[in-house]
């Protein structure tokens, strides 16, 4: 099986970038190629974390105003979701991860376990995005968390039990792909069933 790119521009060259692309590729029924038109987003690699305090058996996450979720009808913009940020250049997926941690929730986490790589959404983006798990207890907080100014965010931090969570999660309430996974990664390790 193989492709071939016949034709490409960037349509987007901002904070977002987008290319339109021709490309031609061979058929699982061995007759011919197929030649489409496809769009990709051009994105960094994103890091996120699944953060546990064992000082009280919860996680913390942020909740923060999401306008692609704004612009679909009856929706509320502001979700909850674990810590996350993008890699920035010259950095490793774990650096970062390490980083958002203390920007985001202030809270200093000694070590992170790698727990998965995925596609953010597999159909128009490149970006991928790595989870990890990390536990802190109460004496681990030691800045204020909340985000970065300069980036012009606005988190809020949530403090949730574990069974609540899961709960939250049952009935809907957690929409966020990363969080999900990792929420469902934390039931699956504490044996709780979903």
């Amino acid at each position: 099986m193989d492709f071939e790119i016949k034709n490409q521009k960037r349509i987007l060259d901002g904070f977002i970038k987008v290319d339109e692309l021709q490309v031609e590729f061979d058929r699982f029924d061995q007759q011919g190629r197929n030649l489409v038109k496809r769009f990709n987003l051009e994105r960094p690699e994103a890091a996120a974390v699944i953060l546990e305090n064992v000082s009280n058996n919860s996680v913390i996450l942020v909740e923060q105003f999401r306008f692609a979720v704004a612009s679909k009808p009856n929706q509320n913009a502001w979700i909850i979701e674990i810590i996350a940020g993008l890699v920035d250049p010259g950095e490793t997926p774990i650096e970062a991860a390490y980083r958002e941690t203390l920007e985001e929730s202030g809270y200093q986490v000694k070590r992170l376990e790698h727990l998965y790589t995925f596609y953010a959404s597999i159909g128009i983006s490149n970006e991928n995005v790595h989870i990890f798990y990390g536990q802190v207890t109460d004496a681990d907080k030691i800045e204020k968390g909340g985000g970065l100014d300069i980036e012009s965010e606005d988190l809020k931090i949530h403090e949730i039990p574990i069974s609540e969570l899961i709960e939250m999660l049952k009935k809907g309430e957690i929409r966020d792909s990363k969080t999900i996974m990792g929420i469902q990664w934390l039931a699956s390790k504490k044996q709780i069933p979903l």
